[in-house]
């Protein structure tokens, strides 16, 4: 019987950065005919023990038929014995010690991708094997009332990235009356100052100097559950509306949402889980 080999796909940092990654993942599990396990069990993403597989299953993508094997070996060998220690920001600091080289065509039987370092996307392909989980596209269903593609909606991404104030009158020139989706409760109050018809659909802001996603769950103004839910609903609003605009331009939340609508994400991921 054939050896099972597998790709696994670490996840960490914000949901842009994730999706990315998990297209890669995908890629390579396709081309080099490999089992995807997806571990998002970080502090960020999971919460009571819930996962990646508690919001999302795939299809048309070779899964384990068993756990990964305890002798397995594993490329990059930093992973070596350790396949169930989860991402956090140490990663950034030995990033050349977890970089997968395909270009070398590794033999292991374990290949880890994490979310540090170089990544290749192809959404139209990701879009066709990535299926929510019909209890979520559910709860996102609701936040989803209040959302009007033919209004303009406009991403206030704060927190930990910086813009000057010519960005924030140009963006308020190209949306007056906007929809909002943020995560930055001092940005939203700025903008409903000065333009108070607009209507705030996140109901999950914080006050800090990072994002929510960042916060313990005992800071956050929802349950982790709540506050994923309310990420997966704005990245869809960001997608399907006919017109967004972001504050920030290199926002990778932003970017992959545009990406991702103008794929057909909406339709074919949250909309056939329906």
């Amino acid at each position: 019987m054939r050896i099972e080999k597998y790709i696994v796909h670490k996840g960490w940092q914000g949901f842009g950065d994730r999706l990315q990654c998990l297209s890669y993942a995908v890629s390579i599990s396709k081309a080099c005919s490999r089992s995807l396990i997806v571990d998002w069990n970080d502090r960020i993403w999971s919460h009571d023990e819930k996962g990646f597989y508690d919001y999302f299953r795939f299809e048309g993508i070779q899964q384990p038929r068993k756990r990964v094997p305890d002798n397995a070996s594993v490329h990059p060998s930093f992973w070596q014995g350790i396949l169930e220690k989860q991402c956090d920001d140490w990663c950034h600091n030995i990033k050349d010690w977890l970089e997968l080289r395909l270009d070398l065509l590794p033999p292991e039987d374990v290949w880890v991708l994490g979310s540090v370092g170089f990544r290749r996307w192809d959404f139209n392909q990701l879009v066709h094997h990535l299926h929510m989980k019909q209890p979520v596209a559910r709860a996102i269903r609701e936040h989803l009332k209040q959302f009007d593609p033919s209004v303009p909606v406009v991403h206030l991404r704060g927190t930990d990235k910086a813009f000057s104030e010519e960005v924030w009158q140009r963006l308020r020139q190209s949306a007056p009356v906007a929809q909002i989706v943020s995560d930055d409760l001092r940005l939203v109050n700025r903008w409903l100052k000065e333009s108070p018809d607009s209507i705030v659909l996140t109901d999950t802001l914080v006050a800090s100097e990072g994002g929510g996603h960042l916060l313990p769950s005992d800071q956050l103004p929802k349950t982790k559950y709540e506050m994923n839910i309310r990420l997966l609903a704005d990245f869809l609003i960001l997608g399907k509306a006919k017109q967004a605009y972001g504050l920030v331009e290199d926002s990778s939340f932003f970017e992959m949402a545009r990406l991702f609508g103008s794929c057909g994400g909406f339709e074919k991921v949250y909309e056939a889980s329906l």
